[in-house]
Protein backbone atom coordinates (compact mmCIF):
# COMPACT_ATOMS: atom_id res chain seq x y z
CA UNK A 1 0.00 0.00 0.00
CA UNK A 2 3.05 2.36 0.93
CA UNK A 3 4.55 2.18 -2.59
CA UNK A 4 1.07 2.39 -4.37
CA UNK A 5 0.58 5.56 -2.51
CA UNK A 6 4.45 6.81 -3.39
CA UNK A 7 3.36 6.50 -6.86
CA UNK A 8 -0.20 7.96 -6.46
CA UNK A 9 1.40 11.08 -4.99
CA UNK A 10 4.35 11.63 -7.39
CA UNK A 11 2.21 11.43 -10.14
CA UNK A 12 -0.37 13.76 -9.56
CA UNK A 13 2.40 16.20 -8.45
CA UNK A 14 4.11 15.83 -11.74
CA UNK A 15 0.61 16.39 -13.07
CA UNK A 16 0.05 19.06 -11.00
CA UNK A 17 3.19 20.91 -11.90
CA UNK A 18 2.92 20.68 -15.01
CA UNK A 19 -0.47 22.71 -15.11
CA UNK A 20 1.50 25.44 -13.67
CA UNK A 21 2.16 28.15 -16.67
CA UNK A 22 5.85 28.43 -14.97
CA UNK A 23 7.02 24.90 -15.32
CA UNK A 24 4.58 23.52 -18.72
CA UNK A 25 8.00 24.00 -20.48
CA UNK A 26 10.80 22.32 -18.41
CA UNK A 27 10.00 19.33 -16.94
CA UNK A 28 9.01 19.42 -12.60
CA UNK A 29 12.34 18.25 -10.88
CA UNK A 30 12.52 15.23 -8.38
CA UNK A 31 13.69 17.46 -6.22
CA UNK A 32 11.24 19.95 -6.56
CA UNK A 33 8.42 17.07 -6.45
CA UNK A 34 10.02 16.00 -3.71
CA UNK A 35 9.64 18.58 -1.93
CA UNK A 36 5.67 19.01 -2.61
CA UNK A 37 4.95 15.65 -1.44
CA UNK A 38 7.27 14.42 1.40
CA UNK A 39 8.87 11.44 -0.95
CA UNK A 40 12.79 11.63 -0.60
CA UNK A 41 13.94 12.46 -4.13
CA UNK A 42 15.67 9.48 -4.63
CA UNK A 43 12.44 7.70 -4.06
CA UNK A 44 10.61 10.14 -6.52
CA UNK A 45 13.34 9.17 -9.23
CA UNK A 46 12.81 5.35 -9.07
CA UNK A 47 8.87 6.15 -9.06
CA UNK A 48 9.45 8.38 -12.14
CA UNK A 49 11.64 5.48 -14.06
CA UNK A 50 9.15 2.65 -13.42
CA UNK A 51 5.63 2.58 -15.31
CA UNK A 52 2.33 2.67 -13.21
CA UNK A 53 1.37 -0.46 -14.33
CA UNK A 54 4.91 -2.31 -13.70
CA UNK A 55 5.36 -0.17 -10.10
CA UNK A 56 1.51 -2.56 -9.34
CA UNK A 57 3.07 -5.58 -10.62
CA UNK A 58 5.64 -5.32 -7.89
CA UNK A 59 3.74 -5.15 -5.30
CA UNK A 60 1.39 -7.71 -6.77
CA UNK A 61 3.97 -9.88 -7.19
CA UNK A 62 5.62 -10.03 -3.31
CA UNK A 63 4.40 -10.51 0.41
CA UNK A 64 5.78 -10.25 2.95
CA UNK A 65 5.51 -13.72 4.11
CA UNK A 66 7.16 -15.25 1.27
CA UNK A 67 10.39 -14.06 3.06
CA UNK A 68 9.84 -16.00 6.44
CA UNK A 69 8.34 -19.26 4.08
CA UNK A 70 11.71 -19.27 2.36
CA UNK A 71 13.84 -18.92 5.03
CA UNK A 72 12.15 -22.22 6.73
CA UNK A 73 12.27 -24.35 3.53
CA UNK A 74 15.58 -23.65 3.37
CA UNK A 75 18.23 -22.47 6.18
CA UNK A 76 19.62 -24.69 8.17
CA UNK A 77 18.36 -24.50 11.86
CA UNK A 78 14.40 -24.92 10.64
CA UNK A 79 15.29 -28.09 8.31
CA UNK A 80 15.81 -31.95 9.56
CA UNK A 81 18.52 -33.67 8.99
CA UNK A 82 16.74 -35.02 6.13
CA UNK A 83 16.37 -31.13 4.83
CA UNK A 84 12.57 -30.89 5.29
CA UNK A 85 11.04 -27.83 7.16
CA UNK A 86 10.19 -28.66 10.69
CA UNK A 87 7.44 -28.53 12.59
CA UNK A 88 7.66 -25.41 14.60
CA UNK A 89 6.73 -24.05 18.09
CA UNK A 90 4.75 -20.96 18.17
CA UNK A 91 6.82 -19.72 20.81
CA UNK A 92 10.36 -20.85 22.23
CA UNK A 93 13.36 -20.05 24.11
CA UNK A 94 16.03 -17.18 23.00
CA UNK A 95 18.53 -19.12 20.25
CA UNK A 96 16.33 -21.95 19.52
CA UNK A 97 14.14 -22.27 16.26
CA UNK A 98 10.68 -21.35 17.06
CA UNK A 99 8.00 -19.55 14.45
CA UNK A 100 8.14 -16.72 16.30
CA UNK A 101 11.68 -16.01 15.70
CA UNK A 102 10.83 -16.18 11.59
CA UNK A 103 7.95 -13.63 12.44
CA UNK A 104 10.61 -11.26 14.49
CA UNK A 105 12.96 -11.09 11.90
CA UNK A 106 11.33 -11.54 8.37
CA UNK A 107 7.81 -9.86 9.39
CA UNK A 108 8.41 -7.20 11.67
CA UNK A 109 6.20 -5.36 13.65
CA UNK A 110 3.57 -8.55 13.31
CA UNK A 111 2.61 -10.35 16.22
CA UNK A 112 2.49 -14.61 15.46
CA UNK A 113 -0.99 -14.91 15.87
CA UNK A 114 -1.35 -12.35 13.16
CA UNK A 115 1.25 -13.85 10.76
CA UNK A 116 -0.52 -17.21 11.56
CA UNK A 117 -3.71 -16.22 10.87
CA UNK A 118 -2.64 -14.38 7.47
CA UNK A 119 -0.65 -17.38 6.61
CA UNK A 120 -3.06 -20.20 7.00
CA UNK A 121 -6.01 -18.02 5.21
CA UNK A 122 -3.52 -18.36 2.15
CA UNK A 123 -2.77 -22.16 2.49
CA UNK A 124 1.09 -22.06 3.22
CA UNK A 125 1.14 -23.39 7.07
CA UNK A 126 -0.40 -25.29 8.87
CA UNK A 127 -1.39 -24.82 12.73
CA UNK A 128 -1.22 -28.49 14.35
CA UNK A 129 -2.95 -29.01 17.97
CA UNK A 130 0.37 -29.26 20.25
CA UNK A 131 0.62 -25.46 19.43
CA UNK A 132 3.23 -25.92 16.71
CA UNK A 133 3.28 -24.92 13.50
CA UNK A 134 3.78 -26.84 9.91
CA UNK A 135 5.38 -25.51 6.90
CA UNK A 136 2.73 -26.44 3.59
CA UNK A 137 3.91 -24.21 0.86
CA UNK A 138 6.88 -22.19 0.60
CA UNK A 139 5.28 -19.83 -0.82
CA UNK A 140 1.94 -16.99 -0.38
CA UNK A 141 -0.62 -17.75 -2.73
CA UNK A 142 -0.87 -14.56 -4.63
CA UNK A 143 -4.27 -12.51 -5.66
CA UNK A 144 -5.45 -10.80 -8.48
CA UNK A 145 -4.03 -11.77 -11.89
CA UNK A 146 -0.19 -11.87 -12.04
CA UNK A 147 2.33 -13.31 -12.87
CA UNK A 148 2.56 -15.93 -9.97
CA UNK A 149 -0.97 -16.16 -9.44
CA UNK A 150 -1.32 -16.73 -12.77
CA UNK A 151 1.18 -20.17 -12.78
CA UNK A 152 -0.59 -21.25 -9.95
CA UNK A 153 -4.12 -21.35 -11.47
CA UNK A 154 -2.42 -23.10 -14.45
CA UNK A 155 -0.65 -25.70 -11.89
CA UNK A 156 -4.32 -26.49 -10.13
CA UNK A 157 -6.04 -26.74 -14.06
CA UNK A 158 -3.36 -29.23 -14.53
CA UNK A 159 -3.64 -31.44 -12.09
CA UNK A 160 -7.79 -31.53 -12.60
CA UNK A 161 -7.11 -32.15 -16.12
CA UNK A 162 -4.55 -35.04 -15.40
CA UNK A 163 -7.29 -36.37 -12.89
CA UNK A 164 -10.47 -36.31 -15.30
CA UNK A 165 -7.86 -37.68 -18.13
CA UNK A 166 -6.85 -40.50 -16.33
CA UNK A 167 -10.44 -41.21 -14.92
CA UNK A 168 -11.32 -41.20 -19.18
CA UNK A 169 -8.24 -43.51 -20.17
CA UNK A 170 -8.66 -45.99 -16.77
CA UNK A 171 -12.10 -46.20 -15.83
CA UNK A 172 -10.98 -49.32 -13.88
CA UNK A 173 -8.70 -47.18 -12.14
CA UNK A 174 -10.28 -44.12 -11.64
CA UNK A 175 -8.82 -41.48 -9.33
CA UNK A 176 -11.81 -39.76 -7.13
CA UNK A 177 -13.07 -37.04 -8.84
CA UNK A 178 -16.99 -36.70 -7.58
CA UNK A 179 -19.48 -33.71 -7.64
CA UNK A 180 -22.84 -32.62 -5.85
CA UNK A 181 -25.19 -30.25 -7.06
CA UNK A 182 -27.31 -28.79 -4.74
CA UNK A 183 -30.47 -26.95 -6.68
CA UNK A 184 -32.50 -24.19 -5.28
CA UNK A 185 -30.46 -22.58 -2.96
CA UNK A 186 -32.07 -19.20 -2.05
CA UNK A 187 -29.10 -16.92 -2.67
CA UNK A 188 -29.62 -15.05 1.03
CA UNK A 189 -27.67 -18.07 2.03
CA UNK A 190 -24.72 -18.38 -0.18
CA UNK A 191 -22.46 -16.42 1.49
CA UNK A 192 -23.31 -18.65 4.52
CA UNK A 193 -23.15 -21.25 2.67
CA UNK A 194 -19.42 -20.70 0.93
CA UNK A 195 -18.47 -19.94 4.90
CA UNK A 196 -19.55 -23.35 5.97
CA UNK A 197 -17.83 -25.23 2.97
CA UNK A 198 -14.31 -23.03 3.28
CA UNK A 199 -14.35 -24.08 7.04
CA UNK A 200 -15.04 -27.70 6.78
CA UNK A 201 -12.75 -28.17 3.76
CA UNK A 202 -9.86 -26.81 5.35
CA UNK A 203 -10.78 -28.98 8.60
CA UNK A 204 -10.78 -32.02 6.41
CA UNK A 205 -7.24 -30.93 4.39
CA UNK A 206 -5.63 -30.58 7.68
CA UNK A 207 -6.97 -33.93 9.54
CA UNK A 208 -5.12 -35.46 5.91
CA UNK A 209 -1.99 -33.74 6.48
CA UNK A 210 -2.20 -35.02 9.93
CA UNK A 211 -2.62 -38.39 9.49
CA UNK A 212 -0.77 -38.99 6.14
CA UNK A 213 2.39 -37.02 6.28
CA UNK A 214 5.25 -38.60 8.30
CA UNK A 215 7.99 -37.06 9.26
CA UNK A 216 11.11 -38.25 7.22
CA UNK A 217 13.97 -40.10 9.17
CA UNK A 218 17.70 -39.50 9.01
CA UNK A 219 17.92 -42.87 7.16
CA UNK A 220 15.62 -41.55 4.58
CA UNK A 221 16.91 -41.30 1.01
CA UNK A 222 13.65 -41.09 -0.60
CA UNK A 223 11.23 -37.91 -0.64
CA UNK A 224 8.02 -39.94 -1.48
CA UNK A 225 5.40 -39.41 -4.20
CA UNK A 226 4.15 -36.40 -4.65
CA UNK A 227 0.30 -36.74 -3.62
CA UNK A 228 -1.91 -33.98 -3.10
CA UNK A 229 -5.63 -33.45 -2.61
CA UNK A 230 -7.63 -30.33 -3.75
CA UNK A 231 -11.16 -28.91 -2.85
CA UNK A 232 -12.58 -26.84 -4.80
CA UNK A 233 -16.77 -25.42 -5.08
CA UNK A 234 -18.56 -24.24 -8.21
CA UNK A 235 -20.77 -21.45 -8.80
CA UNK A 236 -22.45 -22.31 -12.04
CA UNK A 237 -24.19 -19.00 -14.28
CA UNK A 238 -27.68 -19.09 -14.24
CA UNK A 239 -29.73 -19.49 -17.24
CA UNK A 240 -32.29 -16.44 -18.91
CA UNK A 241 -35.07 -18.56 -17.78
CA UNK A 242 -33.66 -19.17 -14.25
CA UNK A 243 -33.30 -15.34 -14.19
CA UNK A 244 -36.91 -14.58 -15.44
CA UNK A 245 -38.45 -16.69 -13.61
CA UNK A 246 -36.78 -15.27 -10.19
CA UNK A 247 -37.46 -11.31 -11.62
CA UNK A 248 -40.77 -12.15 -11.87
CA UNK A 249 -41.33 -13.86 -8.45
CA UNK A 250 -39.70 -10.47 -6.95
CA UNK A 251 -42.63 -8.39 -9.23
CA UNK A 252 -45.01 -10.65 -7.91
CA UNK A 253 -44.01 -10.26 -4.75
Amino acid sequence: MERILRGVFVDRAEFALAQNSTTRKAKASDLKIGLMTGVHRNFVNQIRATRPHARLQQVQGRHRGDALLGAWSTEGPYLTSAASPRDLPIKGPEGVPSFGALVSRYMPGVRPSTAITELRRSGAIQLLPDERVRLRSSSVGHRGISAPSVAAAGSKLSRLARNLMHNLRSADQSWFCKTVELRSIDERRIPMIRQTIAKRSQSFLDVLANEFTEEQTSNAVDAGMPFGVTVFYHEDPKSSSSKGALQRRRNNS
